[in-house]
């Protein structure tokens, strides 16, 4: 890691901590910024780029899961995709195409 990286890690740490404090507070954003001298716009940018920082830390995750999917789902359909249903454990089909054929 060099160190405009490290600076970058710290300032992520730092803001993440500063949202934390917001968020665990009963004031709204701007009520915060005010009473703690914080920018508005400033918060809201840290914000954006930790959730960026998230989201990224997490597609990795995503392609790979999908990148798993080789063979139909089932033997009466021709996806190749499944979904686990919130009501249990079995996956039920996903249709090929979510318009119906003509």
């Amino acid at each position: 890691m060099n160190t405009t990286q490290i600076v970058h890690q710290t300032n992520l740490n730092k803001w993440a901590d500063i949202i934390r404090d917001q968020q665990s507070s009963s004031l709204t954003v701007k009520d915060w910024c005010s009473q703690h001298q914080v920018s508005k716009d400033q918060f809201y940018y840290w914000k954006r780029k930790l959730r960026d920082k998230f989201v990224e830390s997490q597609l990795p995750n995503i392609i790979h899961i999908s990148s798993q999917i080789s063979e139909p789902c089932c033997t009466s359909c021709t996806t190749d995709a499944t979904v686990p249903t919130p009501s249990s454990s079995e996956p039920e089909c996903l249709p090929a195409s979510p318009y119906p054929s003509p």
